[in-house]
């Protein structure tokens, strides 16, 4: 219910089963649980499995180290307290380990949200100079890069500089792949415009769920409103997930331009949203 502590994996040196997995500290349980996650409509579904466990083992917290290593700590309320590690004995293709030279380096880097990796990604900006904000948009921009590519380039624009352009978002926004049109919406709503605004609300009809949640977060971190019939299908969604993020954005929306036609609507699922976002 409260875990300690929490990381992603996201590094190759485990086993695949556990790259891309939330590592859990449960102190209570002596354990260390580890949670997949796999997307489902607009949002995750999950399960989860024991990763590790003693008899105490009440840990701390715990962090993925350089080499792909998870380390833990244990102690508190008088315990005993501990530094351990994880390693893993299997062979890794040294091929995957291998980040490459230039923008490569930066696009996978592994553990993106860890000191050591954005100080890494720092150094490979430093090298490349004025070649890493080309080099970026260049990323981001190609339809032929896998899409965990292309929005990595976007997360590393959006943190080291430079910040994406109006133009390219809009661009994205349009791309195929669903994964790089909802990172589009979520940036979009940093930098809200009459530009992002008309692209967010084309994706509140898009044909992924994820997105059009995405678009409902973005226009409402940005202040920004669409119409009601953009809106309305989103109330009635049965993914519960998505018909929040729309009731959030309908409560910010002036009553006037929407009360009539929740209130006379004949969508059991709709009437109430709108109700609620009209108390």
């Amino acid at each position: 219910g409260s875990p300690t502590g929490a990381v992603v994996y996201n590094h190759v040196a485990f086993p695949a089963r556990y790259q891309g997995s939330l590592f859990l500290a449960d102190w209570s349980e002596g354990r260390i649980m580890a949670v997949h996650t796999k997307r489902s409509g607009s949002g995750y579904i999950a399960n989860s499995e024991v990763f590790l466990e003693g008899s105490p083992l009440n840990v701390t917290d715990l962090e993925v180290a350089p080499d792909g290593d998870l380390y833990f700590i244990t102690g508190g309320r008088k315990t005993s307290g501990g530094l351990y590690q994880v390693h893993w004995k299997g062979e890794v293709d040294k091929a995957v380990l291998d980040l490459g030279e230039g923008i490569s380096a930066a696009i996978r880097q592994p553990q993106l949200h860890s000191a050591w990796a954005r100080q890494s990604i720092a150094q490979v900006q430093t090298k490349l100079g004025d070649r890493w904000g080309t080099s970026l948009i260049s990323v981001a921009s190609s339809p032929a890069n896998p899409a965990h590519y292309r929005t990595r380039a976007l997360d590393l624009m959006q943190w080291f500089g430079p910040l994406p352009k109006e133009k390219l978002l809009v661009e994205l926004a349009e791309a195929k792949n669903e994964e790089v049109r909802a990172k589009a919406a979520y940036l979009m709503g940093l930098t809200p415009s009459a530009e992002t605004k008309s692209a967010l609300v084309q994706l509140l009809q898009d044909n992924d769920g994820y997105v059009r949640r995405r678009a409902c977060e973005a226009l409402l971190r940005g202040g920004q409103t669409p119409a009601y019939k953009d809106l309305e299908p989103l109330l009635a969604s049965q993914d519960r997930s998505e018909a929040w993020a729309a009731r959030r954005l309908l409560e910010r929306m002036p009553p006037h331009e929407w009360q009539e036609q929740v209130l006379a609507s004949d969508d059991h699922s709709l009437l109430v949203r709108g109700s609620l976002a009209l108390m």
